[in-house]
């Protein structure tokens, strides 16, 4: 058996480099380096083999366990035990004849490559908490939001802020065209209203353009934001409607909303011309996947289960957690609240983001007119969670609202179990299912649609016994394994379409669809884990008899057709062999 000896590692003023395959090198400080990169050891080693034949490296001195890598050539983990040196054992392995390669398994941290350049960013503690706030917060109270900017940053959603208004002028907004229920007015906010500054300040949180050197970042800092006013004045139930529907047909794939009814924690039941609404956003938002209904639960520390609203299966209900990941004083709960979010508390530091330019709104932050520093209440929470719902859609096109809502719940963090006392679905009256975890969500449903078919054949005539429509395999960029679809349709009728589905090669044996003298039409689309790509552009063709055998050679046919001078050649045949 192999007897491992520690190897040498006397500190010294320049880094001590060690010969384990690697780079790597032990500092005056007691920190290895990988060159240039801090790493640290994990007691583990990577082992690449030539060979399937992995029963030596098991039988190592020191090893506790080995465990094969996904994928490619036979590499493993191999775990050490207590005392035993995995740099020794890297070294030992240098040149072994068996190996691809051996080096340490060292660990590295890793982080975005760059922070948004907003000057508040570093203020925004519910994007990342590492104390700043105050000397009381808790590091890592936040929404997580960094892995999941790694993937996508909201780009091409758009989220209604339903509210008192938004400043379409902001320097820091993308705003889209938006809608008032004041047939007056515009999105712009009325400053007469005494809350004219609140759906500015949401639109700053969701979606605030980042790395723009302005300001703020929203949680998706490219997504752009419409203004939608209904506060301000008394709304007729009808204008509720109106709204929703204006947000959904103009391509709003979020409605936020920081607001509720003027009760307390008031128990009541929408009318059918809002459920029609909030129907028309699931059924028809973002091409049938669904827009979603996000909602403040309130600051009356009070059960608002029996909120109309938050009736609605379809209403992603959202409380208040502050910088220490405790439910906010204020914050309304109930068993239809499904996740809390990060924002303020009294006592406890506020939430800065996007106020009306100039001296109206809440006030500067830091000597700015356009930001305020004590935004907070459930109202922040809400555009936070929108925005992180406008992240997940821009991840996933494909992904529908009800599907969200489940991941929301199931990647949250459960916080504060003690006070929370979650059931055992992970869900709590007081916490809905926990902190929202952006970083978790989006990195749980990415995906992209399949690429779309090419090259259908045929494109033009086709015999009635060969009828097969072809083409190239569709790419995926996620990796996954693909079925097809094809949609067929008689010419004269397109509307009067029939599809063919779960193919798993890229044709299909048209034969027992089509009929002779018909013109048809198809087109296919690719299908992964998540549902169908988009379709590839039609075909047409006609089904034409299939052809009889070739005519004999030297064979007149007097004026007859090919085909059936070969019949009445075949049967003289036939007629002289019965003869003799």
């Amino acid at each position: 058996m192999l007897a491992l000896l520690l190897l040498p590692l006397a500190l010294a003023a320049d880094p001590v480099p060690l010969d384990v395959g690697i780079p790597l090198s032990l500092g005056a400080d007691g920190q290895y380096y990988q060159e240039d990169l801090p790493v640290w050891r994990t007691g583990s080693l990577i082992v690449s083999l030539k060979t399937e034949d992995a029963d030596w490296v098991r039988d190592l001195d020191g090893v506790d366990q080995i465990r094969r890598l996904n994928g490619g050539p036979a590499t493993f983990r191999v775990q050490m035990r207590p005392g035993h040196d995995e740099l020794a054992l890297s070294a030992f392995l240098q040149g072994d004849p068996r190996l691809r390669y051996a080096h340490p398994n060292m660990a590295v941290e890793l982080h975005p490559h760059a922070l948004p350049n907003d000057p508040f960013f570093e203020d925004q503690w519910h994007l990342r908490n590492v104390g700043q706030a105050s000397d009381s917060s808790l590091p890592g109270s936040d929404i997580n939001v960094l892995p999941a900017w790694e993937i996508t940053q909201g780009e091409g959603l758009i989220i209604a802020i339903l509210d008192s208004g938004v400043d379409t002028s902001h320097p820091d907004l993308d705003i889209v065209s938006g809608f008032t229920s004041d047939s007056v007015g515009d999105e712009n906010p009325d400053l007469s209203y005494s809350g004219h500054g609140h759906g500015t300040a949401c639109a700053g949180l969701a979606a605030g353009k980042g790395d723009n050197g302005l300001g703020v970042t929203g949680v998706a800092p490219q997504a752009q934001i419409m203004g939608v006013r209904i506060l301000g004045a008394i709304n007729e139930w009808s204008d509720i409607h109106d709204a929703i529907v204006y947000a959904v047909d103009n391509g709003a794939g979020v409605l936020s909303n920081s607001w509720g009814n003027s009760e307390t924690c008031a128990s009541f039941t929408l009318p059918e011309v809002v459920f029609d609404g909030l129907y028309h956003a699931e059924e028809v938002g973002r091409n049938g996947y669904g827009s979603a209904w996000v909602m403040s639960m309130g600051n009356d520390d009070c059960d608002n289960s029996n909120d109309g609203y938050m009736r609605v299966s379809s209403t992603i209900g959202v409380g208040s957690l502050n910088d220490q990941d405790r439910l906010a004083a204020y914050s309304n709960y109930g068993k239809n609240m499904d996740i809390v979010a990060s924002s303020g508390d009294w006592g406890r530091p506020m939430m800065v983001t996007t106020d009306i330019t100039g001296e109206e709104g809440y006030g500067a932050h830091k000597g700015d007119d356009n930001y305020t520093g004590g935004f907070s209440g459930t109202s922040a929470a809400a555009p936070v969670v929108s925005g992180v719902v406008a992240l997940m859609f821009a991840s996933n096109p494909r992904l529908d609202i009800w599907t969200a809502v489940d991941v929301i719940c199931q990647t949250a963090v459960r916080v504060n179990p003690e006070e929370a006392e979650y059931d055992e679905d992970g869900e709590s009256v007081l916490y809905g299912c926990g902190r929202i975890d952006a970083g978790a969500a989006v990195q749980a449903i990415a995906n992209q649609p399949p690429g779309v078919p090419q090259d259908l054949s045929p494109g033009e005539d086709v015999y009635l016994d060969q009828a097969t429509l072809r083409w190239s395999p569709a790419v995926d960029a996620d990796g996954e394994p693909l079925l097809y679809e094809v949609r067929m349709w008689l010419a004269e009728d397109p509307d009067a379409a029939w599809d063919i589905t779960d193919l798993d090669q890229p044709q299909l044996d048209m034969r027992p669809d089509v009929d002779y003298g018909n013109y048809y039409g198809a087109k296919v689309r690719a299908v992964d884990a998540w549902g169908p790509g988009a379709w590839s552009e039609a075909v047409e063709f006609k089904v034409k008899r299939t052809p009889g055998p070739p005519e004999p050679e030297g064979c007149s046919t007097g004026g007859r057709s090919s085909s059936a001078a070969w019949l009445l050649a075949m049967g003289g045949l036939l007629l002289m062999r019965r003869r003799r």
